[in-house]
């Protein structure tokens, strides 16, 4: 709670189902002014801070630690590709 990260709409649109109908929905309902800041609950400020590091950069890296925090948040944001990951380091 209290925690401010910053990224580009198109970006997390591109790698999150979740994402892109939320900024979708907020195109529809309010044409003339976009919402700048969102609330999102339900994981740790870690999680998302790491799926935006991943989102930028193209890579993150899995540790016993973070597999769990980004396992939830992936699946919740419906990002495939950190969701798989973290099953595949689950599953060795």
């Amino acid at each position: 709670e209290g925690h401010e990260l910053f990224a580009h709409r198109a970006l997390l649109s591109c790698h999150s189902n979740y994402f892109l109908e939320l900024f979708l929905h907020d195109e529809n309902e309010t044409l003339t002014k976009k919402q700048m800041y969102y609330q999102i609950d339900g994981f740790e400020h870690l999680a998302l801070k790491l799926i935006i590091q991943f989102i930028y950069r193209g890579s993150f890296l899995l540790t016993l630690e973070t597999v769990p925090k980004l396992y939830l948040a992936a699946f919740q944001l419906r990002i495939e590709t950190i969701f798989k990951a973290c099953s595949n380091y689950l599953c060795e």
